[in-house]
């Protein structure tokens, strides 16, 4: 569901792609010295990594005993923003929807899937409700996703029907993804 964030809340959309140009410069530069980089993406219908561009009450400040840690994770990936680990769409009216985490990822022959992309695909289907992904080991590709229905409605259908149904939608909206190990649960 989209919303507008709450007053005092400033959310900024970033160029995912800059993420890996900094974190590049930053190898380079063996994390000596500051570097900046990052480009917000303004405008709506549009999508990126949800950085927040204004400390806020309530803000965690530190995690205990690794401060550095804290650094690490929530502001080097954007310098000058904080970068909240999620991926996010706004709309032409401002409302943004959080789409899933940036870093919860299924590695299937060297295609980078996100678990959110997954279930969006198979959510879009009637007769799936809701759903959940997660990656399990797979011999030659590395990873294969594995899903779970938490409900079908199977409707006038039988729900072996509609599960294979599912698969096939799932598989026509990631097309060239390389999915033909798709295990149901």
């Amino acid at each position: 569901m989209a919303m507008r964030p709450f007053f005092g809340i400033v959310p900024v959309l970033m160029d995912e792609k800059v993420r890996a140009q900094v974190r590049a410069q930053r190898e380079a530069a063996d994390l000596a010295g500051s570097v900046h980089g990052g480009s917000a993406i303004e405008g709506g219908n549009v999508s990126g990594a949800l950085c927040i561009s204004q400390a806020w009450p309530g803000m965690a400040r530190t995690i205990y005993g690794d401060h550095q840690r804290f650094v690490d994770a929530y502001f080097k990936a954007y310098p000058g923003y904080y970068f909240t680990g999620d991926g996010a769409y706004r709309t032409e009216g401002g409302y943004y929807q959080i789409t899933g985490r940036m870093d919860d990822v299924i590695n299937i022959s060297g295609h980078r899937l996100g678990t959110a992309e997954i279930e969006d695909a198979m959510a879009d289907h009637p007769a799936v409700p809701e759903s959940a992904v997660i990656g399990y080991p797979h011999d030659i590709k590395g990873e294969a996703p594995l899903y779970e229905q938490q409900a079908l409605e199977s409707g006038v259908m039988g729900i072996l029907w509609a599960e294979l149904l599912v698969v096939f939608s799932l598989k026509w909206k990631l097309q060239g993804r390389r999915l033909s190990s798709i295990r149901v649960s």
